[in-house]
């Protein structure tokens, strides 16, 4: 199913997701007196049977593919292009291939990586032209997934990277079994350098390797592994998915790994690797269904079940789903899928997805009425949708449930400024001025707001420490510019705001907004051929640019020639049609009567 008829089904519908809410463990967690472990967490959004987390590099959140079938951890080329980040020379000896496919890899180095608490400073990116569909700008492989034993609770929405210390040789490392049954299975790797999950399983008591892989969004038998379980090619089976892919799956009487059986599945059949890399590959349905320990650090690969199905293949569950007696993890999870939706909205709405996201927040919110964080993402959506007055709404209630959520107050103020009451907006962004910490990556939208309400010198503020604690943030240019124009539009230490945007435009030269503010600058300073100068990039930079165009006119007037400023005033007034009032709202020179 497509992404956007899955939006439309889900405004008619709240349906069963298999998103998750994040689960925390303490850090470090105690498993006995001479075992502990060490944990870093990852969020994970399943959507279409692909876990996605969202991944921030150099200050940019990008959702990434996590598929733990990926030696390595790439980027898109798009994505590496929208960083700006600079390419190193063609890969012509590394042999990788995603999705089957030889791809042309280079590398990129990024100074910030960050996915939940996991975080790298300085390291190198592969890169590469992926398709990876629903908007994925990467992928995040075992290089990282696999720095220490990994746990898989896909369901719950978490990827836990585990560093067990001490004498754990003899403790169960299944810290949540809580009773429930263990499978155990040992990993079968290669060589001692290898981490891919490999392990033994049987299909209809006949022996089989099988890898886990994210790779794959449903449980797949190689041909060659169908024949060999004794499945005659003539008793395959023809479906045609939901999404109108046909494709064969094969009847197997027994599928078995470690003690845990499952009897008359239909599992898919597709060559999606040259024969002998491995007979079956556990996709995303099985990992949906387990929560999953995979112990590099003792040679095992635990897991239990929750009760959801343990394969699926494209066309529905196969006649062996939704076995009889549901554990009580079972319940558990469908307990908790008011948080699954939340984290679904949390993932369209960081991908640009508002409709969906709050499509996603209405389930969430009607399954679970009263949760403050969820009505403060609701509100979000409202706001990036454009509704203040919902937003303001949401905000308002989620404050009053839980007075310490900064999201919900930053709605509640720029949705207060849109409504009216900008008195009522300072004294929130006065409380987030107080409470946040001084490096905090909001003073970036508490220095707009402020600007917005022309409070010049608390807006300065916000953005002296932002710059100062963010040297390699991708939107550090932007920062120098908002600095510069706030300055610039108060006529306010001009050559300081000089210095500003000629930073800003210096490390982004083709950004027309940059090269209009050092305009408007420079005319503040008297400099009118430099606005010329500034103004003109701008509008060949962008075309009809509304306040070049009209920043440019004064200096056509200055320079004595009417009939270009009209003509420039003209056009800014039909690209912008109220920016007469704009201009003067921000205090920058205005036309008060006709040219």
């Amino acid at each position: 199913m497509s992404g956007t008829r899955r939006s439309r089904l889900r405004r008619r519908v709240c349906m069963l997701s298999v998103m998750g809410t994040l689960v925390t463990l303490a850090s470090p967690a105690r498993a006995a007196d001479d075992c502990q472990w060490y944990v870093e967490t990852i969020p994970v959004y399943t959507t279409e049977y692909r876990p996605i987390a969202i991944v921030n590099i150099n200050g940019r959140n990008l959702p990434m593919m996590v598929n733990n079938a990926s030696a390595y951890t790439m980027l898109t080329t798009e994505a590496a292009r929208k960083l700006k980040l600079p390419l190193g020379p063609r890969l012509d000896d590394l042999e990788v291939k995603t999705n089957g496919l030889d791809q042309d890899y280079r590398t990129a180095r990024v100074s910030r990586f960050k996915t939940g608490t996991l975080a790298f400073r300085d390291i190198e990116l592969l890169v590469a032209d992926l398709d990876l569909g629903l908007s994925l700008q990467g992928v995040l492989g075992r290089d990282l997934l696999a720095i220490a034993d990994t746990e898989y609770d896909l369901a719950l929405g978490t990827v836990r990277m585990v560093r067990p210390k001490g004498q754990c040789d003899q403790t169960s490392l299944v810290h949540w079994a809580d009773g429930q049954p263990i499978t155990v299975a040992p990993l079968m790797p290669r060589d001692a350098s290898d981490t891919e999950i490999r392990v033994s399983m049987r299909l209809n008591k006949r022996p089989v390797f099988a890898m886990l892989g994210a790779s794959h969004q449903f449980t797949t038998l190689q041909p060659e592994t169908v024949r060999a379980a004794g499945v005659p090619d003539s008793q395959l089976q023809r479906v045609v998915a939901r999404d109108g892919v046909a494709g064969q799956t094969a009847h197997i009487d027994l599928v078995q790994i470690g003690s845990e059986q499952h009897a008359d599945q239909a599992l898919e059949v597709e060559r999606t690797e040259p024969a002998g890399e491995y007979d079956l590959m556990l996709g995303v349905d099985f990992m949906l269904s387990h929560r999953i320990y995979v112990a590099y650090s003792q040679g095992k690969l635990y897991a239990t079940r929750n009760g959801l199905p343990a394969f699926t293949n494209r066309a529905g569950y196969g006649s062996g789903d939704r076995e009889a007696g549901a554990t009580a993890a079972a319940v558990k999870t469908f307990e908790a899928i008011p948080g699954m939706w939340a984290r679904e909205g949390e993932y369209y709405f960081q991908t640009g997805q508002y409709r969906a996201s709050l499509d996603a927040m209405n389930c969430a919110i009607a399954l679970k009425p009263g949760a403050p964080d969820q009505l403060a993402m609701r509100a979000r959506a409202h706001r990036a949708l454009g509704d203040a007055k919902a937003a303001l709404l949401d905000a308002e209630e989620a404050l009053r449930l839980d007075p310490a959520l900064h999201d919900a107050r930053f709605v509640r103020a720029a949705a207060g400024i849109r409504v009216g009451q900008p008195e009522r907006a300072l004294e929130d962004l006065n409380i987030l001025d107080r409470q946040l910490p001084i490096d905090a990556e909001s003073r970036f939208e508490l220095g707009q707001l402020y600007g917005v309400l022309h409070r010049v010198p608390e807006a300065l503020r916000q953005w002296d420490r932002w710059i100062e604690f963010h040297a390699y943030h991708v939107d550090l240019p932007s920062a120098y510019n908002e600095r510069c124009f706030l300055r610039a539009t108060h006529n306010l230490a001009l050559a300081t705001a000089l210095q500003d945007c000629e930073r800003a435009v210096a490390l982004e030269p083709t950004a027309a907004a940059y090269q209009d503010s050092l305009g408007w600058v420079r005319w503040r300073m008297g400099d009118a051929e430099g606005a010329k100068s500034a103004f003109d990039e701008a509008i060949r930079l962008e075309t009809g640019l509304a306040w070049s165009l009209y920043g440019r006119s004064w200096v056509w007037l200055k320079q004595g020639d009417a009939a270009r400023a009209r003509e420039d005033l003209a056009a800014a007034r039909k690209s912008l049609p109220d920016i007469d009032k704009r201009i003067r709202e921000l205090g920058l020179p205005a036309h008060e009567r006709p040219l």
